[in-house]
């Protein structure tokens, strides 16, 4: 459904601190071999594809109620983002393990597995920044699965472990 630029676009934004980058930036990283007016030229269409794009898949509601454009700084809105929930169940999952409480561990390891949907924009060439943040996550993903993988072996599910062991296997 979204184009190569459309979902670099996105990951820009996913990526950022706050969900929110300059235009400039933007323009830059998107479009690096033209000008700044070249570059604005590009940008507002972009834009406009990328809310018609979601607002496809969306039906009724509105897609500029999910990424909004103030002051030249576009910002994701009225929106949840499954990696970040991803992230936070990871390391609360992480934090539980190393104080030894392993129930409490594996609660959240399963809730930040339940999220995790592969690797974060698995078919788009990304700049070095979002490709840290895509090697960053999947580092977690693999943490997670090697400690719950224990876990699970410890309390006699060896099935699920060997399937938590192969999803971070097949991720590598």
């Amino acid at each position: 459904q979204f184009s190569e630029t459309q979902r670099r676009f996105l990951a820009l934004l996913f990526s950022a601190p706050g969900k929110q980058l300059s235009q400039e930036i933007m323009q830059d990283l998107l479009w690096p071999e033209t000008d700044l007016e070249k570059g604005r030229k590009r940008f507002v269409p972009c834009l406009f594809r990328l809310r018609k794009t979601i607002g496809n898949l969306l039906g009724e509601t509105p897609s500029q109620d999910f990424i909004q454009l103030q002051s030249g700084i576009p910002y994701l809105k009225n929106c949840r983002i499954d990696m970040d929930f991803f992230r936070s169940q990871a390391q609360k999952g992480l934090k539980h393990f190393q104080m030894g409480e392993y129930w409490q561990a594996g609660n959240a390891f399963c809730s930040a597995d339940a999220l995790w949907r592969g690797n974060f924009m698995a078919n788009t060439s990304l700049e070095e920044g979002e490709e840290s943040h895509r090697r960053e996550l999947l580092g977690i993903f693999q943490d997670i699965c090697v400690k719950w993988t224990g876990l699970l072996c410890r309390n006699g599910l060896i099935d699920e472990a060997v399937e938590a062991s192969e999803r971070a296997l097949k991720e590598d």
